[in-house]
Formats: C-alpha cells, sequence, structure tokens
C-alpha cells in the first residue's frame, strides 16, 4: 500500500509513502478420538497430542479445562479441546476429541458357599451382582439353574460336592471369576437294636453310635432309651 497527503493551507502534496502489510496465515490444529481400558489400580490416562501446522512458532495452548500444557493427560471420559496460538498472535481452534475410559467389570456373589443336606427343598438362593459386563456360570451341576435376567443361581441338586461352579463376569476390557461351592449331604442312616423281655421289666434300645446329636420319640438325647416292655 502507498499514501499521500495534502496540506490543506499550502495544498502542498507529500511523496508517495509505500506501507508493506503482511498477512499471516492462520495455524491449524486436530485431535484425535481416544479410548483405553481402566486398568485395576483404577490410573489409566489418555495423552492427547495436537497436531498443529502452519503459523509461526512457538505456540501457544490453551485447553477446555483451561490447562496450558503442549499435551493433556486425561483420566475420565470427556470432550476436550484446544485453542493455539502463534507467535503473531494468529489463533486457531481444534475439533472436540471424545475421550473414552472404558471400565473393568465387576463381580459379586452371595451365599457363594453351601452345605445342606439332601432332604433340604433347595440351596439358599445365590445372588449376583455384576457392572459393565455380561454374565456366565459353568459347570452348574443338575438341578441348579442360572437365571440370567435376575442373576440369580436356585434349584435342588442331587447328593454331591459341587465346588467348580464359575461365575463369570466379562467385557472388552477383561474378566471377573467366582467360585460356587456347594455340598450336598446324604441323609444319616440309622438301625435301632431291639430284643425280646419280659413283662414288666425294661427294654434298652440302642441307636448306632457315632452321630452327632439323637433325639427320640420320648425326647431323650442319649445314645440309648430304657422303657418299660409295655411301651
Amino acid at each position: 500500500y502507498y499514501i499521500y497527503v495534502e496540506n490543506t493551507v499550502t495544498h502542498c502534496v507529500s511523496q508517495k509513502t509505500t506501507v508493506t502489510v503482511t498477512e499471516n496465515p492462520n495455524p491449524t490444529v486436530t485431535l484425535s478420538d481416544d479410548e483405553i481400558c481402566q486398568n485395576e489400580d483404577n490410573n489409566a490416562k489418555i495423552t492427547l497430542v495436537p497436531t498443529v501446522s502452519g503459523g509461526i512458532p512457538e505456540y501457544i495452548y490453551k485447553w477446555s479445562d483451561d490447562s496450558t500444557d503442549e499435551t493433556l493427560d486425561v483420566v475420565e471420559t470427556g470432550i476436550f479441546s484446544v485453542t493455539v496460538t502463534d507467535a503473531k498472535g494468529c489463533k486457531a481452534k481444534s475439533n472436540e476429541a471424545i475421550v473414552t475410559i472404558k471400565p473393568l467389570p465387576t463381580l459379586s456373589v452371595s451365599n457363594k458357599e453351601q452345605s445342606i443336606c439332601v432332604s433340604e427343598t433347595a440351596i439358599q438362593p445365590i445372588e449376583i451382582t455384576a457392572t459393565n459386563a455380561t454374565v456366565t456360570v459353568e459347570n452348574l451341576p443338575e438341578g441348579l439353574v442360572f437365571d440370567n435376567v435376575n442373576l440369580t443361581v436356585t434349584g435342588k441338586p442331587a447328593i454331591g460336592i459341587y465346588d467348580n461352579i464359575i461365575v463369570k463376569a466379562q467385557n472388552e476390557c477383561g474378566t471377573k471369576t467366582e467360585t460356587i461351592s456347594i455340598t450336598v449331604n446324604a441323609l444319616p442312616v440309622v438301625e435301632i437294636t431291639t430284643e425280646e423281655v419280659c413283662e414288666g421289666t425294661n427294654a434298652v434300645l440302642t441307636a448306632t453310635a457315632g452321630f452327632a446329636s439323637y433325639q427320640w420319640e420320648k425326647v431323650s438325647t442319649t445314645e440309648t432309651l430304657t422303657e418299660p416292655s409295655n411301651v
């Protein structure tokens, strides 16, 4: 550009004055979406690194969380952007980047260790609590049923020891497992010895030895029962 000026009194005109205007290009800056699985220590992070071109270095950075480092460490899911200012004060704002920290599965199981007698109606319901996961149950014996809607295991298995029932909660970031152990005990078998006695004398009935407790019909809790022969 150039300019002439004229004095309003003398009408003298100045010599040509030239002015050079330089149009500096704005920088450009882009960010990429990213995702990562959370770790067991719950301290996973993603470092956002902007791609900057054009403009005049050095650059000044201001992120959407007001931090001013060249890169940004992200520890939770969110949307982020950065504004870059070059050495001439020209600015550019990046696109919005989506950062996702994907959670690990969680799993807990109630009543996972049980010992019941075969005559009992059923096991105590086993309740499974899981988040961010698909739940499966492996090695279920016949008589037990897994409800994958309400996440419960119920039923009445046969006599046996079932100590390898595996509950799994899985997602793309990992697997959590719990083991269920159920023992179904057989009923004790008891025999009572009898004898012939004369009328008016006592009869001694003896049950099989070795059990934890005894309960006779007459409410005796000893191993032997003495009653008159006319009982």
